[in-house]
């Protein structure tokens, strides 16, 4: 489980990295809130 999480976050900052380039703010806050819920499920299983 922790690994899919993580698997996840990584692929989130990629695309966070994307939307950034692109200059896309809606689509970079949308990207950065589900980083930040991924991060508190991730705390939850630790």
């Amino acid at each position: 489980m922790k690994e899919d999480i993580t698997d996840l976050i990584s692929t989130s900052i990629n695309e966070l990295k994307n939307a950034s380039q692109k200059e896309d703010i809606i689509v970079e806050s949308k990207i950065i809130n589900t980083i930040i819920s991924l991060c508190e499920a991730y705390k939850n299983i630790i």
